[in-house]
């Protein structure tokens, strides 16, 4: 379900500055979904820094802080749920629970194929934390420092352990390369 595949800024039809109460309650559901997040809030995005929300035809919706794409969300493809962009991660890689892929699956992962199990739990795949189906995680690469993709888990990292265990592990729904990654700074 790579959402961004074909994406360009042009799709982009509303720009509105969130009024305060909007604002707050969007912070409010990013802290709830990503609790890590709420310690540094405000060295990530300040108080007075305003909440501009980007909006497509098509129903997708983007937060942009200091002029930067930072999350997005689609009621449908994402279930509603915000999530962070790729270059967001980058810059707070502690923010999502974290699973790595070995080098065999990188390529695959950057053209926005599904991510497979055998490719978090081979050699030069690792589990970093346990998480349950539907999570929210970032991937990182083999030998790599910095996350390469965002998506959600298909099956919980238990059931990706488990011996023997194929099939698709991880939702990839936005990685770099892609239409949203191609975007300089905000819309």
């Amino acid at each position: 379900m790579a959402l961004f595949k074909k994406f360009e800024a042009s799709e982009v039809n509303t720009r509105d500055n969130a009024k305060a109460n909007y604002a707050r309650k969007i912070k409010e559901e990013l802290i709830e979904l990503y609790p890590e997040f709420e310690g540094t809030f405000n060295l990530m995005i300040p108080k007075k820094e305003p909440t501009i929300v980007y909006k497509t035809k098509s129903k997708y919706s983007f937060i942009c802080f200091q002029k930067e794409i930072a999350f997005f969300h689609h009621d449908k493809d994402t279930d509603g749920m915000w999530l962070p962009t790729v270059k967001f991660i980058q810059k707070y890689p502690t923010m999502l629970p974290k699973l790595q892929v070995d080098r065999g699956a990188i390529p695959f992962v950057l053209k926005g194929a599904p991510i497979m199990t055998v490719g978090i739990t081979s050699p030069g795949g690792k589990i970093f934390n346990d998480v349950p189906a539907g999570t929210v995680v970032g991937i990182f690469a083999e030998d790599k420092e910095a996350p390469i993709a965002v998506g959600i888990t298909t099956v919980s990292t238990k059931e990706m352990k488990e011996a023997g265990a194929k099939g698709e592990g991880v939702n990839n729904v936005h990685f770099m390369g892609d239409g949203l990654w191609a975007i300089k700074g905000g819309f």
